[in-house]
Formats: C-alpha cells, structure tokens, sequence
C-alpha cells in the first residue's frame, strides 16, 4: 500500500485499480499513459508490494478491455 512519511496508507491497491479504470474509461485517447506511486514501505515488503499493485494495474486493464467493473 501507499504510505505518506508517517506510515498512513494513502492508496491501497484495490483504489488503484478503481481509479485507474475510472480515468481509462472517460479518456479520448487510446495513447498508452504511465502511473507513478510514492511511498514507504518496511524492509522485506518491497516485493510484495509491487506484486499487489502490478495486479491491480493488470485488474483494471482487464475491466476496461471487457467493459466491466
């Protein structure tokens, strides 16, 4: 999850994913756009971390290539 300085979670996953589909589905343009993430984490969550929220990016790709939610 996304943490500011003091350790609060400031985006889960799942969010992402919400929102990142949210802005695919009212874009005009089909141009590919980066996302970036600002955080903190504990020692060894590193991996895991990047594990979730690549799958909630690969989540919302899926829900807007089938047109779900």
């Amino acid at each position: 999850m996304c943490t500011d300085h003091e350790g609060k979670i400031t985006l889960l996953p799942e969010k992402l994913a919400e929102k990142l589909t949210y802005v695919k589905r009212h874009r005009t343009s089909e141009a590919p756009f980066e996302v970036a993430l600002i955080g903190q984490s504990a020692p060894g969550d590193r991996r895991m971390l990047r594990r979730e929220y690549a799958a909630a990016v690969s989540k919302s790709r899926r829900l807007t290539s089938t047109g779900n939610s």
